[in-house]
């Protein structure tokens, strides 16, 4: 049995998102309307091996809880992963990847509380090695797509 593959390029790119967030999160209800703002944390770390970012999310929206885990699939060259939350019991797969700038875009499909198929963008943009925005979009039967969460994470430094 030959030597198990170390955690290469595309692993690091996923190690630059570890770390305790702290995050401000603006959850638009209606397109437009005012957004339900809560603030909240989450722990994102590398595990098993190293090939894994495992996010342990709580915000305080409603004491909402999410774990996410993504990884890299090297046979089809994209990053996927899941996520399940205190919403509802669906598990949402998601498929993506990460641009020059280090910013991650990815394409999730579940189930929406009403049985229906849900789809959705979400992208994560760098503005700094400590500060991220998140931002989740519906995306409509017709391609529309419609802002529906906004997240403002800062890693929390410890010591200084």
């Amino acid at each position: 049995m030959g030597e198990f593959p170390k955690p290469g390029a595309e692993h690091r790119r996923l190690h630059a998102l570890t770390g305790v967030w702290k995050t401000r999160t603006k959850e638009y209800a209606t397109p437009g309307g005012p957004p339900r703002e809560s603030m909240g944390e989450f722990l994102a770390r590398m595990d098993l091996g190293g090939y894994f970012l495992c996010r342990e999310v709580n915000y305080g929206m409603q004491g909402f809880q999410g774990r996410g885990i993504t990884g890299y699939d090297p046979l089809r060259g994209i990053y996927v992963g899941t996520w399940m939350d205190s919403t509802s019991p669906w598990i949402h797969r998601t498929e993506g990847h990460f641009d020059e700038a280090g910013n991650y875009c990815e394409h999730s499909e579940g189930v929406d509380h009403d049985g229906s198929v849900l789809r959705m963008r979400l992208e994560t943009e760098r503005a700094g090695p400590d500060d991220m925005l998140f931002r989740m979009y519906c995306v409509g039967a017709d391609g529309s797509e419609t802002l529906a969460v906004e997240i403002e994470q800062t890693r929390r430094r410890f010591g200084r």
